[in-house]
């Protein structure tokens, strides 16, 4: 930890030495050393509240999304220990908590894990009494941040290359637009959950499938 300290110091001759993301980093992920690297960034330039002291950086839990070269500024994390304050005390400002219930097909086959990203796809059976005027399988939501799966909030991956949970609830961390949006999507159809690329952001338009898709026209 002294040795962090004293690169600090001595980056701070000209500059000023604080720690900014070394790859990016999720939203509600914890920091450790890894995922930072010190950088002399000159002291007129310097944000507001940038940390220059690994101890105070390694065990906490981001607030936002981080990306690589950006300053780890105190306000964007949340503070030492908040995982055993409870869950509320994890959540992201503005966001919200929608807990998704799953069995072994609809929730990954057990692969899905806290702090993964998926995206939620909804299958609508035709039924005209209500409103479904078409079998079709739509993402309604892409990118999505797994808060918890059934009461872990959190796990550590083991020397055999981490652990599988036997899902029956997966949260999901969303804004009060999506929380409706999910909600409204499991009482009018079947949800399941795709796992995606933590480095894959983009977004498609229009993804969903209808019978045609699998049988032609008329199918």
């Amino acid at each position: 930890m002294s040795r962090w300290n004293t690169d600090a110091e001595s980056a701070a001759g000209e500059g000023k030495g604080i720690f900014v993301a070394a790859t990016d980093v999720g939203m509600g992920d914890v920091l450790t050393a890894a995922m930072v690297k010190l950088q002399e960034w000159p002291k007129d330039k310097t944000p507001d509240g940038a940390i220059t002291d690994l101890s105070e950086i390694e065990g906490r839990r981001t607030r936002a999304r981080l990306y690589v070269g950006e300053p780890i500024l105190d306000n964007r994390l949340f503070a030492k220990g908040t995982s055993q304050q409870g869950a509320s005390a994890m959540i992201t400002k503005g966001y919200r908590i929608v807990p998704v219930k799953v069995d072994m097909v609809s929730g990954g086959s057990s692969l899905i894990l806290p702090g993964d990203r998926v995206d939620v796809m909804v299958y609508f059976a035709r039924d005209s009494s209500r409103d479904i005027k078409e079998t079709v399988t739509r993402t309604i939501l892409q990118d999505v941040k797994v808060f918890a799966v059934n009461d872990v909030l959190d796990i550590e991956k083991d020397k055999d290359g981490g652990k599988s949970i036997n899902a029956k609830t997966i949260s999901l961390l969303v804004t009060p637009k999506q929380a409706s949006i999910v909600m409204l999507a499991s009482q009018m159809g079947v949800i399941n959950l795709v796992m995606r690329s933590p480095d894959t952001e983009e977004k498609s338009d229009n993804v969903e499938a209808r019978l045609s898709d699998l049988f032609g026209e008329g199918g």
